[in-house]
């Protein structure tokens, strides 16, 4: 018997995941993220997704997204699929690269959205110390103005939600990121 069918809201916000297959890595060099990024562009092109934050971990990783009319099931199965399969053949591997079905959370107003995309982008920081602005494989840098974006990622949406100006928005999520920082140091 399959899994139930998920409630996809056109225009809605998630926060969606998936992890590799008893934690192993789903990421082994930079060829590999690279991989990644490219099948997750086309379905993102594909299925009209609007990507505000990303992150790619070792075993792991982490989507903002709002989706539209397309729907967000087919799409992460195409990314899932095609991924898996890419990275199989090329690391001469077989059967499940990721554990489970992905994992998904529909975001629920402007804060949580904020707070969302703050999580995902530390995700480096909880888990090997690194800075968030020192992690290529996130939407970090371009969410805080230090690169340009990958041409699926739009953090428009985040911005707006900070400022309408896109610097003084960039400086003010980057504000709200070293807060977190802080906190978590102790300081």
């Amino acid at each position: 018997m399959g899994y139930p069918l998920r409630e996809e809201l056109p225009g809605a916000y998630y926060h969606v995941g998936t992890r590799g297959n008893n934690q192993r890595d789903i990421f082994t060099h930079a060829r590999s993220y690279e991989l990644f990024l490219l099948i997750f562009g086309a379905q993102v092109k594909a299925f009209g997704w609007e990507v505000v934050a990303y992150c790619l971990m070792r075993n792991h990783y982490h989507l903002v997204m709002r989706i539209c009319e397309r729907g967000l099931s087919r799409g992460m199965q195409k990314l899932n699929g095609g991924y898996a399969r890419a990275f199989n053949g090329r690391e001469g591997r077989r059967d499940h690269l990721f554990g489970r079905r992905f994992w998904s959370r529909e975001i629920e107003d402007e804060a949580d959205l904020l707070v969302t995309c703050r999580y995902v982008h530390l995700n480096p920081t909880r888990s090997f110390g690194v800075l968030p602005e020192h992690w290529q494989w996130s939407g970090h840098r371009v969410a805080v103005g230090l690169d340009t974006p990958r041409p699926f990622h739009s953090p428009d949406a985040l911005w707006m939600l900070l400022h309408p100006e896109p610097r003084q928005a960039m400086d003010s999520y980057g504000s709200f990121v070293d807060e977190a920082l802080l906190a978590m140091s102790g300081v």
